[in-house]
């Protein structure tokens, strides 16, 4: 479009005596650039400026600054004008008034200013300073310099007076002597109470299987094994639980071994901690299946263990972590992998409360059962099992170390 305007400019201004209604308007035309026939670009005069018209803009460049706006915004000013003069009230109703010293505008309401960038230019509008109205605060209100100290009675875990209260004390006994005292917390972390520590309620005891007389009492059904091994340099002292069952006996083989003859532990009264590093040399499989268990059980020689807490290794399923009360089950895969051989140090640790069973392996924690802890006598130990109708090999379980500990403190 510009490119037509261009030529019949040119034209107009070459033949001029034969427009004369464009005769005042055309002979303000300045400057044709480009050949005759085809023109680039004409500039015309206006006032102390100038329109630039070239063949993809019309330009109106100032004289003062020789700064450059676009028709195409200019138009998009005056039409915003245009629309100003709609939707303000004249100047009789409180409307818009034009300051004769130029100032800018003084807008009888609250307006919100977007700063627009036209070409190289930015229209600008002056507003009188307007004092905000609603929940505003000066920055130079004195509220915000109050340092508003507190005063009064301080209360809850706070003693005298602000604006220095101190810590309220808590009466919780005299500690004396007793240096392996206990102490009680609450939520907040203060010290509430003091738990004399009594030494005999605190037991010991541990074994490396290292030329000792039999440490446990067995019983079993089939051909079994309690025995020590030979050991190795960084295993001394070994023992082996295993149980084989007889060709052709329709009966399953179990062997288990127990500290003591009679199951004395009662859970629920102290913190019981049971530790044993052990391996399998042959892992049990589905052709050659058979059960280890190690930890606090009881002594169902003929079976797998009905109460208890402890590991187990049968079948195909790794290392897992059981409790067992009557014969109903809670367990867990530990998420170890064992393998023929490897070593693993094994704790399970039962709360005071015994309502908490921990299992570690090898110094991680790998569950926590909180079900089915046995609330009947067991005792501690090793224990294989295999059914009837499997292979006669001998399998079940070696312990290099044992220990037990307790606490009713």
């Amino acid at each position: 479009m510009t490119k037509k305007l261009i030529e019949a400019l040119t034209s107009a201004v070459q033949t001029k005596e034969n427009f004369e209604t464009w005769q005042d308007f055309v002979n303000q035309v300045i400057e044709i650039e480009g050949e005759a026939d085809t023109p680039q670009r004409v500039a015309i005069g206006l006032n102390t400026n100038r329109i630039e018209i070239d063949a993809n803009n019309l330009t109106l460049i100032s004289s003062i600054n020789n700064l450059r706006v676009s028709l195409l915004e200019l138009k998009l000013a005056l039409e915003f004008i245009e629309y100003l003069r709609e939707v303000i009230p004249p100047i009789e109703e409180g409307g818009l008034i034009i300051p004769e010293d130029g100032g800018g505008a003084i807008i009888d309401d609250t307006v919100t200013v977007t700063d627009k960038t036209w070409s190289s230019n930015k229209i600008q509008s002056g507003l009188n300073t307007k004092q905000p109205t609603g929940n505003y605060v000066l920055t130079t209100d004195t509220r915000l310099s109050d340092a508003r100290t507190p005063t009064g009675a301080a209360g809850g875990d706070l003693t005298s007076t602000y604006p220095n209260p101190t810590l309220a004390a808590l009466s919780i006994g005299s500690i004396g002597s007793n240096f392996l005292a206990s102490v009680s917390v609450d939520s907040k972390g203060r010290v509430t109470g003091i738990n004399p520590y009594n030494p005999i309620k605190e037991g010991f005891q541990f074994h490396h299987f290292i030329g000792a007389a039999d440490l446990f009492n067995v019983t079993g059904t089939g051909s079994i094994a309690g025995s020590y091994g030979v050991g190795t340099a960084a295993h001394p002292g070994i023992y082996i639980v295993n149980c084989q069952p007889v060709s052709g006996s329709p009966n399953p083989s179990s062997f288990c071994a127990q500290k003591g003859a009679f199951n004395a532990i009662i859970l629920g009264a102290a913190i019981w901690r049971f530790r044993a590093i052990i391996r399998i040399p042959t892992l049990s499989t589905g052709s050659d299946t058979f059960s280890a268990f190690w930890g606090l059980l009881d002594s169902s020689g003929a079976s797998a263990p009905q109460n208890g807490c402890m590991f187990v290794h049968d079948n195909t399923r790794g290392l897992w972590c059981r409790n067992s009360s009557g014969g109903t089950n809670t367990e867990a895969s530990s998420g170890v992998s064992m393998v023929a051989g490897n070593w693993y140090d094994c704790v399970i640790e039962i709360n005071k409360a015994a309502n908490s069973v921990v299992y570690s392996v090898n110094g991680s924690v790998v569950q926590t059962l909180t079900t089915n802890i046995p609330t009947g006598n067991i005792s501690y130990g090793f224990h294989s099992y295999k059914a009837s109708g499997q292979p006669t090999t001998s399998r079940g379980i070696e312990a290099d170390f044992y220990s037990l500990y307790w606490n009713f403190n």
